[in-house]
């Protein structure tokens, strides 16, 4: 009997320290619990990561044939927070919410959220509304903290040539092939949308992106988001290859095609008395071609005490022959017209910056420079071809904090010069 009240009494201090621990450390108690509960489950779920980029810039403009205020100053700001979730091993989740202003007038949005399954070491499925891989500008360079000037090249924004995102499905993943490297992409998505002229006035024959805005023609579509117009998908891709085993020099190549033009519907237009009329066009198998390529160097050059960065990319757009109603007339009447729809995209920038110098000014100092080229179709009513300079100074606070000064000039159908001065950070 006393052995047993013994090793009762040894046994109740020993079972309370046991619990004391447990509930002191949680850790322990979830080993402990461990039985009860899925262990791949209890494993799968970790903390969200808050980053993204911010810049605020200030703007001064002069000769904008295209402002009524030729020598028009403000501020604008941008703030992108991105949430970046890995719910298991295999899944994670990205989403980046903008808010910013463009020459003072403020917009919020999504900018992409999507969805990601990690199937392999080379191959990654991806679903959402993700950045468009056409090229690789709006993947890679489009944040202000990594972009090297304080704009976008031409066509590359929230614009009407080429999409931000695309909201669809793609593979993506990359391998090795001796002693080079290869990345790859393939999607469908929604495509873009034929503009007759209903959405916004005067874009007959431009493509429309989903959530996107047409700023760079001066339309800005703020509150309406344009829906796929037909059952057709949008396919395509881009192949990249990294031919040195440094992986400091990439080209790649890089296509989309799409029936881009809305169901046939039978409608009239009414005219005045005695006019003919006129029926709305078919654009039911209007198709839409864009591709390109893109370029990219990175390289330290020992006599110049720093690193030069090359890079640039090309983009064309072929839509179908179609004609298209000018509705615009003063007198009233309503004619038709066609023209060649074919567009041309491109930019080449260069980068110097003084890395190796042991004076700490220079060593964080960034010499910049970029040509971007625009033109759209001769005889569409946003016809315009513009070839524009930039040469900027960039001060390096830190790795991901910088000052911004450019000079940009634009030579074609307008001319404008723009002083900007801009403070861009990521976090």
């Amino acid at each position: 009997m006393k052995s047993v009240t013994f090793k009762i009494s040894f046994l109740f201090p020993a079972v309370l320290f046991l619990f004391a621990g447990i509930f002191r450390s949680p850790g322990k108690a979830m080993a402990i619990a461990a039985d009860s509960i899925p262990q791949q489950k209890e494993k799968s779920f970790h903390k969200p990561l808050l980053t993204g980029n911010f810049f605020t810039q200030f703007r001064k403009g002069f000769n904008d044939r295209n402002d009524k205020n030729r020598a028009s100053a403000y501020f604008d700001y941008g703030f992108s927070p991105i949430l970046l979730w890995k719910i298991s091993k295999r899944f994670f989740i990205e989403s980046e919410l903008e808010a910013k202003s463009l020459r003072g007038k403020a917009h919020i949005k999504v900018g992409y959220a999507d969805v990601n399954f990690i199937a392999a070491k080379f191959l990654t499925l991806q679903a959402g509304n993700f950045l468009s891989p056409l090229g690789t500008y709006q993947e890679r360079l489009h944040p202000m903290w990594i972009n090297k000037l304080p704009e976008v090249p031409m066509g590359f924004g929230h614009d009407d040539l080429l999409p931000v995102t695309e909201t669809g499905a793609n593979i993506r993943g990359g391998f090795s092939v001796l002693k080079s490297k290869l990345n790859y992409c393939f999607f469908v998505s929604n495509g873009p949308i034929l503009s007759d002229g209903h959405h916004l006035k005067r874009t007959e024959g431009m493509l429309l992106y989903s959530d996107e805005d047409t700023s760079m023609l001066g339309f800005l579509n703020l509150k309406k988001n344009y829906k796929d117009n037909n059952s057709n998908k949008a396919t395509g891709g881009r192949i990249g290859i990294l031919p040195f085993p440094n992986s400091s020099f990439e080209i790649g190549v890089w296509g989309e095609t799409a029936v881009v033009g809305d169901r046939f519907k039978a409608h009239v237009h009414t005219f005045p008395a005695g006019t003919p009329h006129i029926d709305e066009p078919d654009y039911s198998n209007v198709q839409s071609r864009i591709y390109g390529f893109d370029f990219s160097c990175l390289k330290k050059v020992s006599f110049l005490k720093g690193m030069i960065d090359i890079k640039g990319q090309w983009n064309e757009i072929k839509t179908g022959y179609s004609k298209y109603l000018n509705t615009y007339d003063t007198s009233g009447v309503v004619w038709s017209y066609a023209f060649a729809n074919h567009s041309i995209d491109y930019y080449a920038q260069c980068a110097y910056h003084l890395s190796f110098f042991e004076n700490n000014i220079l060593n964080k100092s960034e010499f910049c420079f970029r040509y971007s080229y625009i033109k759209t179709p001769k005889g569409s009513l946003w016809e315009k071809e513009i070839k524009q300079y930039t040469i900027g100074y960039n001060y390096w606070i830190n790795w991901h904090s910088v000052l911004k000064l450019a000079f940009q000039m634009e030579n074609g159908t307008q001319a404008r010069q723009v002083v900007l001065l801009q403070w861009a950070m990521g976090f």
